[in-house]
């Protein structure tokens, strides 16, 4: 069994600290391009909303589906 300075102990903190390094950097870079994008999507909540979403459904029934029951929220700068 391994105590925390044995080498297996540091391999294994170098290998979680790398990873997680890299996943704040993928974080920092997913919140950057979604600011630049400026829209999130997601389910309308109010009954304004969800007609809006019909009635786009409606107009183009086989349209992008990926995007059916959600509602774009533009972000003001």
């Amino acid at each position: 069994m391994c105590q925390g300075d044995c080498p297996a102990a540091r391999s294994l903190v170098a290998s979680c600290s790398n990873k997680l390094f890299n996943l704040a950097h993928l974080c920092t870079a997913l919140a950057t391009r979604q600011e630049h994008h400026g829209q999130v999507n997601r389910p309308a909540r109010t009954l304004e909303g969800k007609l809006a979403q019909a009635h786009r459904w409606l107009a183009n029934p086989r349209g992008p589906q990926r995007q059916v029951g959600m509602e774009k929220d533009i972000k003001s700068k």
